[in-house]
């Protein structure tokens, strides 16, 4: 998902709308299926994985 908008970017072309639904479905799909393997709500995911990246960055 955001590799496709960061090649997007870097070529200065913009993410179409078809992309942005794509995008916004592969998201949900994700978060819900970690959701079910973690069992949190999908609505934690997000913030979940938020905090797993800055713990990373800070460990760097």
């Amino acid at each position: 998902m955001e590799i496709k908008k960061l090649k997007n970017k870097r070529a200065e072309k913009k993410c179409t709308a078809t992309d942005a639904r794509y995008f916004q479905i592969a998201e949900n799909l994700l978060y819900m299926e970690l959701g079910v393997a973690l069992g949190k709500p999908k609505e934690e995911i997000c913030k979940t994985i938020i905090d797993y990246i800055n713990q990373s960055k800070q460990g760097n």
